[in-house]
C-alpha cells in the first residue's frame, strides 16, 4: 500500500511540475527549455527513487560480503529514446527516432513536422532522452512526463543496507562509474572534512577534462541516512 501511494504521489508531482516548466517556459518564449529530474523520498523503512531522462540515482550499499568497501548500484534506468517501449510510444504519437552521425550514432527523439520545419528555416528540437520536463514542441509526439519510479527496502533481509544516494546529472554519469562515485563518497563521509558532491564534480570536471570532451552541466547531491 505504501509503496503505490509513494508511486502515485510522485508521478503527480512530476506531471505538476511539468505544467509549470511548460507554463512558465511558454511566458519566456522558451518553448525548447526541457531539463531531466531525479527525486528521493525515504520513509522509515523504503527508499523511493523517481526519476525523468537521463539523470540518475545511485544506491551506495554496505553489504557483509563487501566488507569495508561500499558498493555502487544503479536505482534508475535512463529513459533513451531507442529502447522498444519508448520507441513504440514515440512512433504512435508521429515521432521518430533517429541515430546521428556526429553525435556517436546516439538516439534522438524528433518530433513528425521536424523535416518540414527545417525546411522553412526552423531548428527544432531533438533530444537525447524521451521522457522529461517542459520541452512543449515534442510532447504531442511522444515526449513523457510520465516518471520512473522504483521502490527499494532501505536493509534487505540479507543485511545489505544504503549507505548514501547519489542524484546527479549526465555530466556526472558519462565519466563516473557507480563505482567511483561509491569509492569517492566513502572517502568523504569516513574523513568527514570533505562534501561529496563536491568532490564527485570535481572528480567530473577532471575527467571531462583529460579525455578531451566536451564540459556538460553538472549537478549533484549526495543524501547520506544516519547510521543503522
Amino acid at each position: 500500500e505504501q509503496a503505490k501511494l509513494l508511486t502515485t504521489a510522485l508521478r503527480q508531482a512530476y506531471v505538476a511540475a511539468d505544467d509549470e516548466v511548460v507554463r512558465l517556459a511558454g511566458h519566456a518564449g522558451e518553448h525548447y527549455a526541457t531539463s531531466t529530474a531525479v527525486t528521493v523520498v525515504m520513509t522509515d523503512d523504503c527508499v523511493a527513487a523517481a526519476w525523468l531522462g537521463d539523470s540518475r540515482i545511485c544506491g551506495i550499499v554496505e553489504t557483509h560480503r563487501s566488507g569495508d568497501s561500499w558498493q555502487g548500484c544503479w536505482l534508475t534506468e535512463d529513459h533513451r529514446p531507442d529502447l522498444p517501449a519508448e520507441k513504440a510510444r514515440i512512433e504512435h504519437n508521429g515521432g521518430s527516432v533517429v541515430y546521428l552521425q556526429n553525435r556517436a550514432r546516439q538516439p534522438f527523439i524528433r518530433g513528425g513536422d521536424f523535416c518540414e520545419r527545417k525546411k522553412k528555416g526552423d531548428k527544432p528540437m531533438q533530444l537525447q532522452y524521451s521522457r522529461a520536463f517542459g520541452g512543449k514542441d515534442l510532447k504531442p509526439y511522444g515526449l513523457s512526463n510520465l516518471c520512473g519510479v522504483k521502490i527499494f527496502p532501505k536493509r534487505s533481509q540479507s543485511g545489505t543496507h544504503i549507505r548514501a544516494l547519489v542524484l546527479a546529472s549526465d555530466g556526472l554519469w558519462d565519466v563516473c562509474t557507480s563505482s567511483q562515485a561509491a569509492r569517492i563518497v566513502q572517502i568523504c563521509v569516513r574523513l568527514g572534512s570533505r562534501d561529496p558532491a563536491a568532490e564527485l564534480v570535481k572528480f567530473a570536471l577532471q575527467e571531462q577534462q583529460s579525455r578531451g570532451v566536451a564540459a556538460d552541466n553538472i549537478s549533484v547531491i549526495v543524501v547520506v541516512p544516519p547510521s543503522p
